[in-house]
Formats: structure tokens, sequence, C-alpha cells
């Protein structure tokens, strides 16, 4: 079916690796940002630093709004891997 199908793409064998080899660095990243003092209406350290991680990761304008949110983009496809 469906499943059999997706499971036997060779592309979601190396998305499923790649998730698995950055288990430990996602989980590196996600206690050194809890570890940001960041009370109630004073995050922008915390959200400084997960812009920085946002932009190393290979997003595009990365940026934190006035509000302190963090936003990005994902980069235009590579019209030379479609294939």
């Amino acid at each position: 079916g469906a499943l059999a199908r997706l499971n036997a793409d060779p592309r979601v064998g190396l998305a499923e690796r790649a998730l698995r080899e950055g288990d430990a660095r996602t989980i590196g990243e996600q206690i050194e940002l809890s570890e940001i003092a960041a009370p109630p209406f004073e995050e922008t350290a915390r959200a400084h630093r997960m812009a920085e991680l946002m932009g190393e990761s290979g997003l595009i304008d990365v940026r934190v709004d006035d509000e302190g949110n963090v936003l990005a983009a994902t980069p235009p496809a590579d019209d030379a891997s479609d294939g």
C-alpha cells in the first residue's frame, strides 16, 4: 500500500537517518536554550540565541521581531537537485 511505497523511497530512509543522527544535537540545543534565563517578558537573550541557531541550520531571513518572536524562512529549493 501507500505506506510500503513511502518506506521504499530512498529519500525517506535518508531523512530518517538525518533525524536520528541529529537527535543528540537537537537535545543539546534544547538544553542550552532552556538554561538561558528567560523570565516573562525578558526572553531577549534566549530569542537571539534561537535566531543564531536557526541561521546556523541554514534558514534565511532570520530575525527577532518587536514582540520577541523569532522568524525565519527556508531557502529556495535548488533546481539542480530536482532530479
